[in-house]
């Protein structure tokens, strides 16, 4: 995982962090050990990276992994085809449209 890109900022002086090294705990779980750029400040810090929900389900899913799907996902009707990240609720849409037929 190339973390060197992300902008994590010093919770003191508000100067940019340095990712000097990271460590994956679990596949979705990672430690990331950081140090200020402001050598007034000198602060080093470890901070978390955790993978919390799924936007849109990956094509070639890990079977090991299983990540819910975010709020917004579920809101917007984007599920699409699951791979293993969530259980889905079954498909309604073939009912809805019979019932909207029955009451044409």
């Amino acid at each position: 995982m190339n973390i060197s890109t992300l902008s994590i900022r010093c919770p003191h002086c508000k100067a940019k962090a340095a990712t000097r090294s990271s460590r994956e705990i679990t596949p979705i779980y990672r430690e990331v050990y950081l140090a200020c750029s402001n050598v007034l400040c000198g602060h080093t810090y470890k901070a978390s990276i955790a993978v919390v929900s799924t936007i849109s389900p990956s094509a070639i899913p890990d079977p090991a992994i299983a990540i819910p799907f975010a709020e917004i996902t579920r809101a917007r009707g984007l599920l699409g085809v699951a791979a293993n990240d969530d259980v889905l609720p079954a498909n309604d849409t073939d009912t809805a449209s019979a019932e909207g037929r029955d009451q044409a």
